[in-house]
């Protein structure tokens, strides 16, 4: 599976998105870390961000960025649980960080 990998397009980071349908995403803001490897100081910027503004979900994930090869259990968990409804609280900061239990 290696082989098939590519890096990944830094237009993913620059090119700004259209929405369409913008109400269907508001309030689903989610950031996933993938904390083992190379950290590049943008990423530890992104989570400093994502951490101190409200409204942003954190979730981290114990493997390298390519969880789905390496961490998929994990992963395909944290998506599930991500995809679930969020409870209804007037504090958007409760219950948004947290971590995922580290790849096996």
């Amino acid at each position: 599976m290696n082989g098939k990998l590519t890096p990944h397009p830094i237009k993913a980071f620059t090119d700004p998105l259209r929405v369409t349908d913008a109400a269907r995403f508001a309030g689903r803001r989610t950031f996933v870390y993938c904390s083992v490897g190379d950290v590049a100081v943008w990423a530890s910027r992104m989570v400093a961000r994502v951490r101190a503004e409200p409204g942003w979900r954190y979730r981290e994930l114990a493997t390298g960025h390519d969880a789905m090869i390496t961490a998929p259990r994990d992963l395909a968990e944290l998506l599930l649980e991500l995809a679930q409804p969020r409870p209804n609280r007037s504090d958007s900061r409760f219950g948004v960080h947290g971590s995922v239990r580290s790849a096996s």
